[in-house]
């Protein structure tokens, strides 16, 4: 279950970003991939910097693994090292997860994707799916044709950005109700499938569909609206540096887990508050030096 319960949330990560892309860029501008780029890379290098530096402490090398060639750190900056890691690429992989990389990667199709929802949105349903029930079929006949399981395959991530982009545009067309319903349907059928990615998918978008609508009245309340505000603003800062929090931190584990958690909980949203300090006077210098040109 635990497998399946981050496969569920990584699914509803992307349903979540390509349902907001489609909020916030409903037309691509000269400045898509700048903005884009401002949203990920301050935050990233700024937190890949601080693990990367404290293992060349540890090691007394900038490159301290021999059998990584040095060129391989270019992946690291790019953003890219978490999901070639999973490929089988060794490289200096540190902060982030796969899916960072694979979220890059949709952003630079994006374009192409909205071109594609805009001509026809049932060309664009049957090719998203259509590519999805391909790559569950491979799978089917030759499980070892990737080189990654189905959860991490970009088409499967794909799938679900895309399905994102079209609740963009259909979810406000029934009730709320309707949708409510229709989300407990896709969560329960997801507990009864068999295939374990076809399960996290229904999941993570039932997940996504239906805190999409209970979170509406809830968030006009001033006591609730505020944490998660604050939560939501740290978000993708927390997201870099939690598991290197976790191994850093692995020992205390050992002797009570309960304040293990709130321990790392807590020195986690610590450091990421802090890292998006730094991030955000990053970003706007950054944008500063952009808008010049």
């Amino acid at each position: 279950m635990g497998a399946i319960r981050g496969g569920v949330f990584v699914a509803a990560f992307f349903v979540l970003s390509g349902y907001c892309l489609m909020l916030t860029n409903n037309e691509i501008r000269p400045n898509y991939f700048v903005k884009r780029a401002l949203t990920i890379y301050p935050a990233f290098w700024i937190a890949y910097l601080f693990y990367y530096m404290q293992r060349v402490f540890y090691t007394g090398s900038f490159f301290w693994d021999p059998s990584v060639e040095n060129i391989s750190i270019v992946e690291s900056v790019v953003g890219i090292d978490g999901l070639l890691a999973i490929h089988g690429y060794k490289n200096y992989y540190l902060v982030g997860e796969w899916f960072l990389g694979a979220i890059l990667c949709l952003y630079l199709l994006y374009p192409l994707l909205l071109r594609l929802i805009k001509k026809s949105k049932l060309i664009f349903t049957i090719v998203i799916y259509g590519l999805y029930a391909v790559t569950m079929l491979i799978y089917k006949i030759n499980p070892h044709y990737f080189k990654v399981g189905a959860d991490y395959n970009l088409l499967t991530s794909m799938s679900c950005f895309g399905t994102g982009m079209l609740l963009k545009h259909i979810l406000e067309r029934y009730n709320k109700y309707f949708w409510i319903f229709v989300s407990a349907i896709a969560i329960l059928s997801g507990i009864f499938v068999p295939n374990g990615t076809i399960c996290n998918i229904c999941m993570g978008i039932g997940i996504f569909v239906l805190i999409y609508f209970i979170s509406n009245p809830l968030l006009k309340i001033d006591e609730i609206y505020k944490p998660v505000r604050f939560f939501s603003d740290i978000s993708f800062p927390f997201f870099l540096i939690h598991h290197m929090m976790i191994e850093n931190n692995s020992a205390i584990y050992e002797k009570n887990q309960l304040v293990a958690y709130l321990f790392v909980f807590t020195i986690t949203t610590m450091y990421a508050w802090c890292l998006l300090q730094a991030a955000t006077g990053l970003t706007k210098k950054l944008s500063n030096i952009c808008n010049r040109k």
